[in-house]
């Protein structure tokens, strides 16, 4: 399966979701993959103007038969498949608000004050990483909830959610789950310098083993990696659009939000395989890095694809006819999403690299439509 290649990732996500009717699951696997496709943009412009596409995909998203839980619960088997090969997972879970103001709102539930205009959901998700690596492997569970007006009047309580994600976890992921628990502390001082001069103090408590530096600093690692959830909650909402969707009844609602969860870890993913390199040579992993880097760009992009980048930003003293390295793929492709590289990271966001892919992908689709146009003996 090509993290790049939309219809592949629908259907390894959703071929096998069970909402009564295959019909249903194969709508719904065409529907997530038009809207991966056209990331951030709505139903309506991700269809390309393709009528019988926009109609099934409302009727999907209308129908009340359409559990919005069954099509989260066949995303979690998918990322419970990918995590069964990982050697040690990191469960990253928080809390989060789906926020809305058109009509929709006034069905949803309580976000700050009672007699605030924004309405909407309570999520609480959990994400599973590769710890070694810190490569994203996907969302394993969440649970939605609208918060009442008054706390009294809520089913359970919030801090519930938190020993409940941990159950459907283990459920899901079975022997993968496994742990042998036991609790350690580590003390965490940045070290002082002429531009630290209040240096960042931390004290973890962890099940991992601390009986060696290494061991440790893979402990620190791990909890450096935390704001990784926070990186989904916005290419969810922003990213993947989440929060701009204006369907007029809840459900509805959740069912297109529910698809779009999934849609922002790709955007996470596909960030990831050009830009994991820069994370393993920060943890030491440089041979690792050198390996990916070095790897031709073809092992992700189609011909078509890099041999466009190449008209942009020819790699120097290129003359060979193999795919160039994923390193200048990764960077071409974020000069095309207008990088620049002013902080001198050398690393683009993943809001910058999805431009760069999507008018990568528009400048594909034309080209292929001309070299028809020319097969046809038609003038351009």
């Amino acid at each position: 399966m090509s993290i790049f290649n939309a219809e592949e990732w629908a259907k390894s996500h959703f071929q096998h979701a069970k909402l009564g009717d295959i019909r249903r699951a194969d709508r719904l696997v065409s529907t997530a993959a038009n809207m991966a496709r056209s990331s951030g943009k709505s139903i309506a412009l991700s269809c390309r103007g393709n009528e019988a596409e926009l109609e099934g995909a409302y009727r999907l998203i209308r129908n009340d038969n359409v559990s919005p839980d069954m099509i989260r619960v066949a995303g979690f088997q998918h990322t419970a498949k990918e995590a069964v090969s990982v050697a040690e997972i990191l469960a990253l879970e928080d809390t989060t608000s789906l926020s809305y103001k058109h009509q929709v709102a006034a069905d949803l539930g309580k976000l700050g004050q009672k007699t605030d205009r924004s309405r909407g959901w309570w999520v609480h998700s959990v994400m599973l990483l590769d710890s070694h690596t810190t490569r994203t492997i996907g969302l394993i569970h969440q649970d939605w909830w609208c918060r009442p007006n008054h706390p009294e009047a809520a089913d359970e309580k919030e801090s519930g959610k938190w020993p409940d994600a941990s159950h459907f976890c283990r459920e899901r992921l079975g022997e993968t789950m496994s742990r042998v628990i036991s609790v350690n502390v580590i003390y965490a001082q940045e070290k002082a310098s002429a531009t630290v001069t209040e240096p960042l103090r931390w004290i973890l408590l962890t099940t991992e083993p601390i009986e060696t530096l290494k061991q440790a600093l893979h402990v620190i690692d791990i909890y450096a990696a935390r704001w990784r959830v926070e990186d989904f909650h916005k290419a969810w909402k922003t990213g993947a659009g989440a929060e701009r969707q204006r369907m007029t009844e809840p459900q509805n609602l959740e069912r297109a939000a529910s698809i779009l969860a999934f849609i922002g870890v790709r955007l996470l993913q596909l960030r990831e395989t050009i830009t994991l390199p820069y994370y393993l040579r920060k943890k030491g992993l440089v041979g690792e890095a050198l390996s990916l880097e070095e790897q031709g760009c073809d092992t992700v992009f189609v011909r078509d694809e890099w041999k466009l980048l190449m008209r942009h930003y020819k790699p120097r003293g290129y003359k060979g006819k193999s795919a160039p390295s994923m390193k200048w793929a990764y960077i071409s492709l974020a000069k095309l999403g207008g990088f620049t590289n002013t902080k001198g990271t050398g690393i683009a966001s993943w809001s910058t690299i999805w431009e760069g892919w999507d008018q990568l992908q528009a400048q594909v689709a034309g080209y292929r439509a001309a070299k028809e146009m020319l097969a046809a003996g038609e003038e351009l």
